[in-house]
């Protein structure tokens, strides 16, 4: 036969660590039932150490044995391990009250004597219930009719609703209790009373009964050589010694605790207190659970009624503000915070809005000084770009300015410098403490315990402001999100007039430089033909007069005159670039460039020049300019040639779908860090007595190339040739 052994967990518990205790594996139960663990076969696995005195049976006789051979027990089959199944019997003459639910691989049975007491017909009560929550005006109406309901049928010295805040502090939201106990309500107790994992057990186990505070804990035995028994529902399952100190502390002897659930979080409990041992009959504790779960039904009714009339009216006055009809401009910003359904949005008391460094604001406020350092501060802490909070003081501890207009705040960045805000005054407090909340925990020669003291304390709390509610805060973003839109609709707007602004300027701009080409490439032309003119009939009549050196100056000055003439029609066909309004169409570049070496027949006959050409493709351009380009760059390779020149013209297409048109010469070329300058306005490379040119041909070419969306580029080696390379759009490219 196997060893057994007990699973009482007794690792020291203390408030030192308590917030890690296993409070749902404490090995013991209460002593007013026994509990048995079946393994799947049904063998018992584990079992109280009380069995003998509700079963007739030792632990130890019950341990590695099938309960079915040993008692007439019904075992029914639960068919998820979330439900929890109750069931009556008789066993060995004696009316059980069976609860079961699966426990890992181990089927858990908790019995309890079968004591009834006379309850409320359940049809009565749920009809009385169904009355109440069409007769009370509010929730703490409704709360207390629930609890004297409660302590009718149960008979608790004393029963409260207590409600948790969002820290989880509770309060004492209604109470009922015998005439001579001193009253609780309104009383607020800290966060620690009740610890995480014990507010956890309460949302898995919906009533908890401590019949006798003083009881003396059940070993739980197994059979196995290890491993313990996860008791998280079990009803009888033993409370942390912690918390049976606290109640202690209290003076309580008893308990009974329902659990009043708000969208699946603990919104509070009904608890009920006796001053002396009492346990209550398994159908008075149903009665007394289904007055929490309607209590729970109505708090989730009347919750989402207020939530849903504060949402209607907030979202009225947003979208009251988005239908404002709003100038294009800064000022539609001051339109939108003066209007009364700004602050209407979050029933704030003020509000500021920060567009472009300008702070316009509306009710009370702090100072524009210290709205933007609050802008600052709290910039860094938004999660998602906003935040909201009761005190301002609890995240920005340097806040300094006064409480009164500005203790509560919600903010959104909206990017770019500009920020939205509403603010709450400060709601100066009175909080009345069930024990000085900052003594909670004491300390003695035997380490930290639970106060002793419930002596009422008062707190004032200052600089906090009423908490902002979720419509609320849910009107504030559907708002930042319309602002956010404008200011990028404004500053839209912004950026076009001051294009439209930047063009204007451009086009006068224009004006006056065709104004100024006119009179380069016009007026200035008559008089260097004057001057040429007067040059030329000089030396034919009184050259033979003039002394050499004379008529060296007169041809120098002619010469000036001749390049002065070539420059300002250079600069005309440049300009005139710009004002082309030729179509595009599909053109044959072979017939653009015939064109081209006709133009330049007299040139090349000149050079000597062998012109190689391969197929060329059809392009999308202007035929008079491209005919332009190719007289540019193969007049260049005429220009700089060596002995024997030859230019070769070919095509391919590119990678990124380009046609790209190669002009590869055997002329002088250029070296190569000068490759980018080229084809920059006045450049030459080399001096004029040697070339002529005015150096804007290749600027000229890039011109045109960018009026075609295409490229152009050149490579080359001093005296090994050169190349100029045009990437032109397909044919097939649309252009718009």
């Amino acid at each position: 036969m196997k060893q057994v052994r007990d699973i009482v967990n007794r690792d020291l518990v203390n408030l030192e660590n308590c917030d890690q205790e296993p409070i749902h594996i404490p090995g013991t139960i209460q002593p007013h039932g026994f509990l048995v663990g079946l393994d799947p076969d049904g063998t018992v696995a584990y079992c109280s150490e009380n069995t003998v005195e509700y079963l007739g049976i030792a632990h130890t006789d019950l341990l590695g044995r099938k309960l079915s051979d040993l008692l007439p027990i019904e075992i029914r089959t639960i068919p998820s391990a979330t439900i929890r199944e109750e069931w009556h019997q008789d066993i060995n003459g004696i009316p059980f009250r069976i609860l079961a639910h699966h426990s890992g691989e181990s089927f858990v049975m908790e019995g309890e004597p079968l004591d009834t007491e006379f309850v409320e017909d359940p049809y009565d009560q749920t009809l009385r219930l169904i009355n109440l929550g069409y007769s009370t005006q509010n929730l703490q109406e409704l709360c207390q009719h629930v609890v004297e309901s409660v302590r009718r049928m149960t008979g608790y010295d004393r029963v409260m609703v207590y409600r948790f805040d969002s820290q989880y502090n509770g309060e004492i939201f209604a109470e009922t209790r015998r005439d001579d106990l001193e009253p609780f309500l309104g009383l607020h107790y800290p966060h620690t009373d009740i610890p995480a994992q014990a507010r956890e057990h309460y949302l898995r186990n919906l009533l908890r009964i401590i019949p006798d505070i003083q009881y003396s804990p059940v070993p739980i035995y197994t059979n196995k050589e290890s491993g313990t028994l996860d008791m998280s529902v079990a009803v009888l399952r033993s409370t942390s010694p912690i918390h049976v100190e606290y109640l202690v502390n209290m003076g309580v002897g008893a308990t009974l605790t329902i659990s009043l659930i708000y969208k699946g979080a603990l919104w509070g409990l009904i608890a009920c207190h006796h001053y002396s041992a009492k346990n209550i009959a398994p159908n008075v504790r149903a009665a007394a659970q289904l007055q929490g779960q309607f209590l729970t039904s109505q708090i989730d009714i009347r919750q989402a009624n207020d939530d849903y009339e504060l949402a209607r009216s907030t979202n009225i006055a947003v979208d009251r503000l988005g239908s404002l009809d709003l100038a294009p401009n800064a000022e539609s910003i001051e339109t939108l915070i003066q209007s009364p359904y700004f602050l209407q949005i979050c029933n704030a008391t003020g509000g500021a809005i920060i567009y472009d460094g300008k702070i316009s604001a509306a009710g009370d406020v702090p100072d524009n000084d210290s709205i933007l350092e609050l802008q600052k501060a709290l910039l860094p802490l938004t999660i998602n770009g906003w935040l909201h909070t009761h005190s301002i003081e609890r995240v920005y501890p340097n806040w300094k300015s006064d409480c009164q207009p500005a203790s509560g705040v919600v903010f959104h960045d909206l990017g770019n410098g500009n920020a939205l805000m509403w603010f709450r005054p400060e709601s100066v407090t009175e909080v009345h403490w069930g024990g000085d909340p900052n003594k909670a925990i004491i300390r003695d020669e035997k380490g930290l315990h639970p106060r002793k003291s419930f002596e009422k304390w008062k707190q004032i709390v200052k600089c906090q402001s009423r908490p902002w509610r979720e419509p609320e805060l849910q009107a504030s973003t559907s708002f930042a999100h319309n602002l956010q839109k404008h200011i990028s609709y404004l500053h839209i707007v912004r950026e076009e007039e001051k294009s439209r602004r930047l063009n204007q300027i451009l086009r006068e701009t224009n004006a006056e430089l065709e104004n100024i080409n006119w009179i380069s490439t016009h007026d200035l032309q008559e008089p260097l033909r004057k001057i040429q003119l007067q040059a030329s009939r000089l030396i034919h009549h009184e050259g033979d007069s003039m002394s050499p050196n004379t008529l060296r100056v007169i041809n120098a000055m002619s010469k000036a005159a001749a390049q002065m003439q070539t420059l300002l029609v250079d600069i005309r066909n440049y300009t005139r670039l710009a004002s082309i309004q030729e179509p595009f169409e599909t053109l044959d570049l072979n017939e653009v460039l015939k064109q081209s070496i006709q133009s330049l027949s007299s040139e090349i006959g000149e050079a000597g020049a062998q012109i190689k050409t391969d197929r060329l493709p059809l392009i999308v351009g202007i035929e008079i300019l491209l005919i332009e380009l190719f007289n540019s760059i193969l007049g260049n390779s005429l220009k700089f040639r060596q002995e024997s020149p030859v230019i070769s013209i070919t095509s391919q297409a590119t990678d990124s779908g380009f046609i790209r048109i190669s002009i590869t010469d055997n002329g002088v070329g250029f070296e190569e860090r000068y490759k980018d300058n080229i084809f920059n306005i006045f450049t030459r490379l080399h001096p004029r007595d040697s070339y002529k040119g005015s150096g804007v041909g290749l600027a000229i070419c890039r011109k045109i190339m960018q009026t075609h969306g295409g490229r152009i580029d050149a490579t080359s080696q001093l005296n090994q040739g050169a190349t100029i390379t045009l990437e032109f759009i397909p044919h097939e490219t649309p252009r718009y």
